[in-house]
């Protein structure tokens, strides 16, 4: 199978884990969406934020009822070292659209592997992606932003309507970092549990993945609130040369990215009008003059008439994420957003 092409059917942000729910285990097991028809999958795995060796004991795969081992450089136990990314060895099975895979990864010992993230209710620690070899071309979409790309209520109900209308034309994931910043690292504060700066982190969960031909952007807010000493502060003009530098990545990659406009939140001692002002600013730009392909006014399906807050029926309950209805308002939005239309046309 010399013309195999292999494109990431599925993938997850890495962070420090130390905030991640560990009770002395040492294993998981998690369901891995999946939208696309091909012959063979690859697991990608990470040790990004690691400083120290992870052991994997076993790893498999499981589809209809049939259990694949999965092995790397021919042996079913093999270790990740710090700050590495490793493929396993093909696994060949026949998957078709709709078709959920388990994966299980049992470790040497029960120790928190110390990169990874939280996948809805499973954990999905040192296992970053999922590689198919497809039987035709597919769009892969992914969506790179915060916790309220992260916590799934528009990205969610985006994939859902997706996968349900155009099953075997696309696949879709978000690699989003609760915290994340466009312009600086984890704040020392957090112990990188917010993951690296955005222009980092693009090269690492985008660029390495191989067939995301769309990015959806969602950045922005977390950096308006979070600042420490010596750090590179927010502004209008580091705000446009961070995403400049992001989208002329994804542009030499033959990448299109579509940005969202930052949604509003509850104002405090941190989050005073003057940065809701800023925020209103960088949205303008996004709009009108910004270097993405498209851009989608996400605030404006959330936000209250002043635009100083999220609507009262769309808050959570912290004033700042977004609630199932505001994410099935923006998930309505993008779903008609004219840049995704070539995606379901082409090869229909």
């Amino acid at each position: 199978m010399n013309n195999e092409r292999w494109i990431t059917t599925w993938s997850y942000a890495q962070r420090r884990t130390s905030f991640t729910r560990w009770e002395n285990q040492n294993s998981f097991r998690i369901d891995i969406p999946n939208n696309l028809s091909g012959y063979a999958i690859k697991l990608k795995f990470s040790n990004w934020y690691g400083i120290r060796s992870v052991g994997i004991r076993q790893v498999s795969v499981c589809l209809d009822g049939y259990t694949y081992p999965v092995c790397v450089d021919g042996k079913s136990e093999f270790s990740v070292t710090p700050e590495q990314d490793i493929y396993s060895e093909p696994v060949f099975l026949e998957i078709m659209p709709g078709r959920h895979m388990q994966i299980s990864v049992t470790f040497t010992d029960a120790l928190r592997p110390e990169s990874g993230n939280t996948f809805k209710s499973g954990i999905a620690v040192i296992l970053q992606s999922v590689l198919l070899a497809v039987y035709h071309e597919a769009d892969v979409v992914a969506f790179f932003g915060d916790s309220i790309t992260h916590r799934q209520k528009w990205s969610g109900p985006l994939i859902n309507k997706w996968y349900e209308k155009y099953p075997g034309k696309l696949a879709a994931f978000e690699v989003a970092v609760d915290g994340s910043r466009l312009l600086n690292d984890s704040p020392r504060s957090e112990d990188e549990t917010l993951g690296f700066r955005a222009v980092r982190r693009f090269r690492h969960d985008i660029l390495e993945n191989p067939g995301i031909n769309y990015v959806v952007f969602a950045l922005g807010l977390n950096d308006l609130v979070m600042e420490e000493a010596g750090e590179q502060i927010l502004t209008l003009e580091s705000y446009k040369k961070a995403v400049g530098e992001i989208v002329h990545m994804a542009h030499m990659n033959g990448i299109k990215v579509i940005g969202l406009t930052i949604t509003p939140r509850l104002m405090n001692e941190l989050y005073t009008n003057q940065r809701n002002q800023l925020r209103k600013r960088i949205n303008q730009w996004i709009l009108q003059d910004a270097p993405f392909d498209a851009a989608v006014d996400a605030a404006a399906v959330v936000a209250n008439s002043q635009d100083t807050a999220l609507k009262e029926e769309y808050q959570d309950m912290d004033g700042v994420h977004i609630n199932g209805a505001a994410g099935r308002a923006i998930a309505e939005v993008l779903e008609k957003a004219e840049i995704f239309t070539g995606i379901y046309e082409e090869g229909m």
